[in-house]
């Protein structure tokens, strides 16, 4: 999902990381995980946002699952409990949502769709803002030190669902065909090892 010259900032230990991502490791949305922060913000999942004066609720279509984000001027607790979420406090910067994340699980979890891995040490910065009535703009940065050197960030531009639509039920292991079939393999999908349809022909 993300690009830098030379490929990414790796430290040591997160290009150790990456390998065993690539290796050992079975995507966790394949295994019905959480996608968690910042893989659900950035991949183009369908969300919905509902909003009170003091929380903000992102409900996500993909896993039928949501997270709620105070923006009550709370600060971020002092013990934690790693989530795939993390834990997540809000605030408004004009007309700016940022919402910074901190307590986030080391393990089953990819930042992105590619299997870069990320550390408990992972802190999730997103700026959230409306360039006009039909567009939501989103702008994450990722600092991670015990897996990068560096700071990155990521940004796209969401569009608005036609007036009318809805976010659909989603239940993950629902026709399934890979949990019992044997196709599940280690780090990202290879569509042409297992196309998106059983029938294709393996190329």
């Amino acid at each position: 999902m993300f690009k830098s010259a030379g490929g990414p900032p790796f430290t040591p230990a997160g290009q150790e990381a990456y390998k065993y991502n690539l290796s050992h490791t079975i995507n966790p949305e394949a295994l019905c995980l959480f996608a968690g922060i910042p893989r659900a913000s950035i991949s183009g999942v369908p969300f919905e946002i509902i909003q009170n004066s003091n929380r903000i609720v992102f409900l996500y279509e993909l896993m039928w699952t949501f997270r709620s984000i105070p923006v009550d001027g709370r600060e971020h607790p002092k013990d934690l409990e790693a989530s795939f979420f993390g834990n997540g406090i809000g605030k408004w910067e004009g007309d700016t949502l940022v919402i910074d994340s901190i307590g986030f699980k080391d393990k089953l979890s990819w930042i992105d769709d590619d299997a870069h891995p990320h550390s408990d040490a992972m802190h999730v910065v997103e700026r959230w803002s409306r360039p006009d009535s039909d567009h939501l703009a989103h702008e994450v940065t990722v600092e991670d030190p015990k897996f990068y050197t560096k700071p990155w960030t990521f940004s796209r531009v969401f569009t608005a669902m036609p007036q009318g639509e809805e976010l659909y039920e989603f239940a993950c292991d629902e026709n399934n065909v890979d949990r019992d079939g044997g196709h599940l393999g280690y780090g990202p999908l290879d569509l042409k090892a297992y196309p998106l349809n059983p029938a294709a022909p393996k190329k």
